[in-house]
């Protein structure tokens, strides 16, 4: 499965499921299609990402300060797009995720992270940039030493 079939997904539902769960659906899957490009995006430098649960946060931080804004801007926004994904999959008493505009901002801002992604890979220097500060972070990470892919 490619990560972007879930965008797809979402905006599928924002167009026939204009409803509380096809909402709330459309952001839980628009947030996945973000998270798993921008985990592709940093395993293709090869800077490892965990399986678990931390993978979430640490997937973010490993876009601070990359010497790219608009990628560190990245990093941001899927932690926004992932506390909208907490609220629509298990807070149901946070309704706002069931509004048309919510959701349509939100789908809409995974679609601007995942061609943020694609638009610094088709800058070879730009990208260079980028894999040299998320491999630093990655060392940051690790309390300073070892490999950043391992």
């Amino acid at each position: 499965m490619k990560t972007v079939e879930f965008l797809a997904l979402s905006l599928k539902l924002l167009r026939d499921e204009r409803t509380p769960a096809g909402l709330r659906t459309a952001i839980s899957r628009a947030y996945y299609a973000a998270f798993h490009r921008t985990s592709e995006f940093i395993q293709g430098m090869n800077v490892s990402v965990s399986d678990g649960p931390g993978a979430h946060g640490e997937v973010r931080n490993h876009l601070v300060h990359t010497g790219d804004d608009d990628i560190d801007q990245v990093g941001l926004d899927l932690a926004h797009l992932h506390s909208e994904r907490i609220a629509a999959d298990y807070r149901l008493k946070r309704v706002h995720v069931e509004k048309g505009l919510v959701a349509d901002e939100l789908v809409n801002l995974a679609s601007e992270v995942i061609a943020t992604l694609n638009q610094c890979l088709s800058d070879s220097q730009r990208y260079a940039t980028v894999v040299n500060g998320v491999g630093q972070r990655a060392k940051q990470l690790k309390g300073g030493g070892g490999k950043s892919g391992s």
